[in-house]
C-alpha cells in the first residue's frame, strides 16, 4: 500500500433516452360503393441508443392487450427490431377501436 497516494475518477450515470415514437399518417376505415377498408396507422420510432426494441399497438392503456389485424387470421400486431436505432411499420388491416401504441426496450423493459 502507497502512503499518501490517492487516485479519483469521476463517473456519471445517465438515463437512457426514450425513444421518440411518431404518428406518420393515419387511414380511417372507409365504406364506399359496397366495398370496405380497414384501417391502418404508421408509426415510426427513433431513439440515440441502438438496441433491440418491439414496436406494437395495444387495445389498452395499460398496454397489456395486444392489437390485432384482421387479415385473414387475426394476428397480432407487434415487430421485433434487433440492433436497430429506428423504424416504420405499418399496421394495417385494423378494425374500428381505439389504439394504444408503445415501443419496449426489450433489455430494459421500458415503454
Amino acid at each position: 500500500m502507497l502512503k499518501g497516494c490517492k487516485t479519483s475518477v469521476d463517473l456519471e450515470i445517465k438515463e437512457i433516452e426514450a425513444p421518440v415514437l411518431t404518428l406518420v399518417r393515419k387511414k380511417d376505415i372507409s365504406c364506399t360503393s359496397g366495398a370496405s377498408s380497414l384501417g391502418e396507422i404508421e408509426l415510426s420510432f427513433t431513439t440515440g441508443l441502438q438496441g433491440n426494441y418491439y414496436m406494437a399497438l395495444y387495445t389498452d392503456s395499460n398496454y397489456t392487450t395486444p392489437a390485432q389485424n384482421h387479415a385473414g387470421t387475426p394476428q397480432v400486431t407487434g415487430e421485433n427490431y434487433v440492433n436497430s436505432t429506428g423504424a416504420t411499420k405499418i399496421f394495417d388491416h385494423l378494425p374500428p377501436g381505439d389504439y394504444y401504441p408503445a415501443i419496449t426496450n426489450m433489455a430494459t423493459g421500458c415503454r
